[in-house]
């Protein structure tokens, strides 16, 4: 289906990868947790139509593209209204459902298998990533997995197993650690039920890294990363422009979605712009973000077509790792 896969935090995001699956003409896949973008809120997108709306617009624009449009993390306890979101994901024609039973009170692979049941009846050209552990960053221990693999993949159209590889975000970098010996074995069990394996939080890699980890992973998830960069664009061309930023930054830390991420409490300076930085895409679509975005826009510099190039630069260093076993070049 796809080797990588990118989060859709902005109108921006999203079209770079749109671009980079146009320029390369591969298959990428545009991961939508509930959060960013479900059936009736998101703070990327309003809802899900108004997504599709958008994507559909870049599909003419973009006619050498293949972006796979997929749901991540749609389990309980992500939203409270699990069915609801898969009847609007199979009605705006999503290729792929992440079921995640990671949170479930009940059996996690039974409820899996009974949640991807009810898409699967509802459209039987769905296919599946799904998972039932929560994201550790310690790597998954195959003993337990080979039955869950089993039993999840049996008469389902199961594209992607996910499973703790390792990978972990914490702030702005890549705090965890993937190993070949501690992986392989579990990918090969994938595969052996014609499963792929699929990593997230894939963020924050470089070339090398990204090279060896599709040595034991067929897919991984970037999200958080595409946002922070977006952030930092958008932070660093208001301070060369002057634009008084402190109505944005004390909307974000009040808010305090960098709690999920950080490490840091304190609130010098650096630990300011660093929460800023994390958790800025969150509030994207706010007033305040719109205010100095206006501003930019006032002094003569095309803000989108300079946020798309900065994410495509990113999204172009995984594809060129991704596929770099076949000798590819920039192809911009």
């Amino acid at each position: 289906m796809y080797k990588l896969a990118f989060g859709p935090m902005s109108l921006e995001i999203v079209e770079a990868i749109y671009q980079l699956s146009n320029t390369t003409e591969i298959p990428v896949g545009l991961i939508c947790s509930i959060n960013q973008v479900g059936y009736n809120s998101g703070y990327a997108f309003k809802n899900t139509e108004t997504l599709r709306r958008y994507t559909r617009r870049l599909e003419s624009r973009y006619p050498c593209s293949d972006v796979k449009i997929c749901r991540d993390h749609c389990g309980p306890h992500f939203t409270s209204e699990v069915n609801k979101n898969i009847n609007c994901d199979i009605e705006n024609g999503f290729d792929c459902i992440h079921i995640d039973t990671c949170n479930a009170d009940t059996d996690k692979t039974i409820l899996a298998r009974k949640l991807m049941k009810y898409a699967f009846e509802r459209n039987p050209d769905i296919r599946f990533e799904v998972g039932t552990d929560e994201n550790t960053g310690i790597p998954t221990n195959i003993t337990h997995e080979k039955c869950n693999i089993v039993q999840l993949s049996k008469d389902l159209p199961v594209e992607f197993y996910v499973a703790n590889t390792g990978t972990l975000v914490q702030n702005i970098y890549q705090a965890g650690s993937s190993s070949y010996k501690a992986t392989k074995p579990l990918q090969e069990l994938c595969h052996e039920q014609g499963v792929k394996l699929k990593e997230h939080n894939a963020d924050y890699l470089d070339n090398r890294t990204i090279q060896d980890h599709f040595q034991f992973v067929d897919a991984m998830n970037v999200a958080p990363q595409l946002g922070v960069v977006q952030t930092i664009t958008t932070v660093n061309l208001c301070q060369q422009l002057g634009i008084n930023l402190s109505d944005f930054f004390n909307l974000v830390l009040s808010r305090k979605n960098w709690a999920k991420w950080t490490t840091k409490e304190g609130y010098d300076e650096e630990g300011v712009f660093n929460k800023v930085f994390i958790a800025g895409h969150y509030h994207f679509n706010s007033p305040e973000y719109h205010k100095i975005v206006g501003k930019i826009w006032g002094s003569d510099i095309d803000f989108h077509k300079v946020v798309v190039s900065e994410i495509f630069r990113v999204l172009n260093n995984y594809y060129l790792a991704a596929y770099a076993h076949l000798d590819l070049v920039d192809a911009r």
